[in-house]
């Protein structure tokens, strides 16, 4: 339902030719698509939206883009798992500058999926810096989500 409410509002904004509005509901597109395990369609709308928004000079949209990207990159069959750390990374350092700290918090989230994903240890530094932005802002839900992506890594670094 939502994903169909996400395709609506981007044709009508688009239509209207409501740009920054059109780049941010891409890119929601994108992010709703990956959601609904439909990569390739993610995969086309993130770098419709990303286009978008550094056309539009949306800076902190781009951020939110390549977070995304790095997802999706990272979810694939055959992930391109250097590609989605170069997202990642990118990502973070426009959020930090940018002082989006729960945008921060979530690129680190997809960093350590990454990076657990590459079975590397640098997946607890992005797990761990995940969970404490999300505390000091009192995100329980992306708190839980880093929580959960800890122990998974826990659990695969026993096995």
């Amino acid at each position: 339902e939502g994903v169909a409410l996400l395709e609506e509002a981007t044709a009508q904004s688009g239509a209207l030719r409501l740009m920054p509005t059109h780049a941010w509901n891409v890119t929601m597109l994108a992010e709703a698509y990956l959601l609904a395990g439909r990569r390739e369609d993610a995969g086309r709308e993130v770098e419709r939206g990303l286009g978008m928004a550094r056309a539009n000079q949306q800076r902190w949209l781009e951020a939110e883009g390549l977070r995304i990207r790095c997802e999706v990159r990272a979810s694939a069959g055959s992930p391109d798992l250097s590609g989605a750390r170069a997202d990642g990374e990118q990502a973070a350092a426009i959020a930090g500058e940018m002082g989006l700290r729960p945008l921060v918090g979530r690129t680190h989230l997809a960093l350590g999926r990454v990076e657990r994903r590459a079975g590397d240890a640098g997946a607890w530094r992005h797990l761990e810096r995940a969970a404490a932005l999300f505390a000091e802002m009192d995100m329980s839900f992306w708190l839980g989500q880093a929580e959960t992506e800890g122990r998974a890594l826990g659990e695969a670094s026993k096995g």
